[in-house]
């Protein structure tokens, strides 16, 4: 009975020290490094792309600009696709038209975009009418769609919206929008 006792007084006495031990405060300290560490090394690591407008090939023609996709990402990304949806675009050169609701799916397929690499895809192409087109507004949504290389199994997707408009010097422009408008 007293060995059960003293044993007791033990047992509570270890659990005391051993809370004490993880308590103190060097540990915390060193707890919350680690943890701040490992969130750290995750946003790091993390795969970022950004989708610009490019310098348009012909001056004065929206429909005939690139857009520019930067990876921002410490790593390289993999196999990039691209898709181009037109929510709805118009102008009047060489007559007034419109077009809604129009899936465009650019081809171009990058197998791996390096740490701060840039490429530019173009999307003129694909749409109806080409070049000869003079657009005063449109509304498009550019998605771009890869793996990053740590978890190379998951595709990411990066979607940006941009809105054609004529600016003060009479050129039409890509500007971002909201994907929620």
């Amino acid at each position: 009975m007293k060995r059960r006792r003293r044993q007791r007084r033990q047992d509570k006495s270890r659990t005391k020290l051993v809370i004490a031990w993880i308590l103190s405060p060097s540990r915390l300290v060193a707890a919350m490094l680690a943890l701040m560490t490992i969130a750290g090394t995750y946003y790091l690591f993390q795969a970022k792309v950004s989708v610009e407008p490019d310098a348009p090939i012909l001056k004065n023609s929206a429909i005939n600009i690139p857009f520019k996709i930067t990876n921002n990402s410490v790593l390289p990304i993999y196999p990039l696709k691209s898709e181009c949806r037109i929510l709805s675009m118009g102008g009047l050169d060489p007559f007034n038209w419109e077009m809604d609701h129009m899936d465009v799916l650019v081809t171009k397929s990058i197998p791996k975009l390096r740490s701060g690499e840039t490429t530019s895809i173009d999307t003129y192409t694909r749409f109806v009418g080409g070049n000869r087109l003079a657009i005063t507004h449109g509304d498009i949504v550019f998605t771009v769609r890869f793996s990053p290389s740590i978890f190379w199994w998951r595709q990411l997707e990066e979607q940006n919206r941009f809105e054609a408009r004529v600016s003060e010097d009479g050129e039409t422009k890509w500007y971002h929008k909201s994907l929620s408008e």
